[in-house]
């Protein structure tokens, strides 16, 4: 319970607030589509995959805006605003659909971090 406890507390609440609400809208959205679908057999398996997927997201988008960050660093790139927003969503539903995947390593990094932040500096 305390690493789960570490784990969170090193987001900030915003970013989970925000991260869950994305990646609600979007399941949502799948879930309602593919309970429009007729195809015979139960939804109930895609169902769950999309729910630990959501509950995972957050963590994954952390790796994402943590890779993002290193690679582009302070560069500010102008683009249209539907170019950006289409570039968003894409981003934002591929890391929903893979978020089982990717969410270990912002675990795995949000923990290592927390176990460094209470550790004493060496001089």
């Amino acid at each position: 319970m305390n690493v789960l406890k570490s784990i969170f507390g090193m987001l900030n609440p915003r970013y989970l607030v925000r991260a869950y609400l994305i990646g609600l809208v979007l399941s949502l959205t799948m879930i309602a589509m593919l309970l429009n679908m007729e195809t015979g057999k139960s939804p109930a398996p895609t169902i769950a995959l999309f729910v630990i997927n959501l509950l995972v997201f957050p963590f994954a988008k952390l790796v994402w805006d943590q890779f993002r960050d290193f690679a582009m660093g302070r560069t500010v790139i102008f683009q249209s605003l539907p170019l950006h927003f289409a570039g968003k969503f894409f981003v934002n539903l591929m890391l929903l659909g893979f978020a089982m995947f990717i969410a270990p390593l912002g675990i795995l990094y949000l923990w290592l971090k927390s176990r460094g932040a209470g550790a004493p500096q060496q001089q």
